[in-house]
């Protein structure tokens, strides 16, 4: 049962003092695992708790993977290895990282699920025939003025964590100017900090509008769509992102042969799984 208590930004800076000396190098497993699911889709489980980055969406758009039937009938069921889920974050609600009905649907099922998501995936669902506003007090989502971050502080399941939204352009220049792209960065605990960059253009890297928010707290590991891991990427995304660790989601069904090349971590088997921080 998730208990959430939003508080000021003064004492997130507080909450996380203690991870941002990290060492540039993970020591030591955190005891946190991410498994994938597709596409963008990760599940980190860390103690207590556990979570989905863009677990529900219908469409790969001829490119990009599918949940499969089996997968997706465990999620909602609520069966293993779903089983107490606490949230789900929401990086943009495009077709292939979100589907309002789906969403609806999986809320209802699971009761005790809160969502984080950008204004615009709760506009989405709004709109939609099975919305009812009793969803309400379990979705945090508010819009976001671009280069701007919010920070907040709550608990699931008695864990605190500390989440960090920040709008980042999504891919495409101008096409996708007005889609709210959302990077989250969540402290499960004192144990484990991930980082989801949901479509966030590759221009992000050296951006100083940007830079003194990861510089707050470093991550353990940030899932990055494949286009900020390939081989031609800038050698210096893992440092301005100020995180040990970073895994390639997003992946074409067919993994681009750079890719391959690069030698960069990746997730595109359904599946599989990371120990975070080792």
């Amino acid at each position: 049962m998730i208990n959430i208590s939003l508080k000021n930004i003064t004492a997130m800076v507080a909450f996380t003092v203690s991870v941002s000396s990290a060492p540039l190098l993970a020591a030591h497993p955190t005891g946190a695992t991410a498994q994938y699911i597709a596409n963008e889709g990760v599940m980190v489980e860390s103690g207590a708790v556990k979570v989905l980055f863009d677990p529900i969406f219908d469409n790969g758009f001829g490119a990009f993977q599918l949940i499969d039937p089996q997968t997706n009938a465990r999620l909602f069921a609520g069966d293993t290895p779903f089983d107490g889920v606490d949230a789900v974050f929401v990086s943009h609600a495009h077709g292939d990282h979100f589907a309002a009905k789906d969403m609806i649907a999986y809320l209802n099922a699971q009761p005790q699920v809160k969502l984080f998501a950008p204004h615009q995936a709760l506009e989405k669902m709004q709109e939609h025939e099975t919305w009812y506003d009793d969803l309400l007090p379990r979705i945090f989502a508010s819009p976001l003025d671009l280069n701007a971050s919010e920070d907040h502080i709550f608990e699931l399941d008695g864990v605190p964590v500390a989440m960090t939204r920040l709008r980042v352009n999504h891919i495409g220049g101008e096409r996708h100017a007005k889609i709210e792209n959302i990077v989250f960065r969540v402290v499960l605990g004192q144990t484990s900090t991930v980082m989801h960059l949901g479509d966030a253009d590759v221009a992000l890297v050296g951006s100083e509008a940007h830079a003194g928010v990861f510089d707050t707290v470093r991550s353990h590991i940030a899932f990055a769509p494949y286009w900020f891991v390939g081989k031609e990427t800038d050698p210096n995304t893992l440092e301005f992102l100020n995180s040990d660790q970073m895994i390639g989601v997003h992946v074409p069904i067919k993994v681009p042969a750079d890719l391959i090349e690069s030698g960069a971590d990746y997730f595109s088997v359904p599946g599989e799984t990371r120990e975070i921080g080792k």
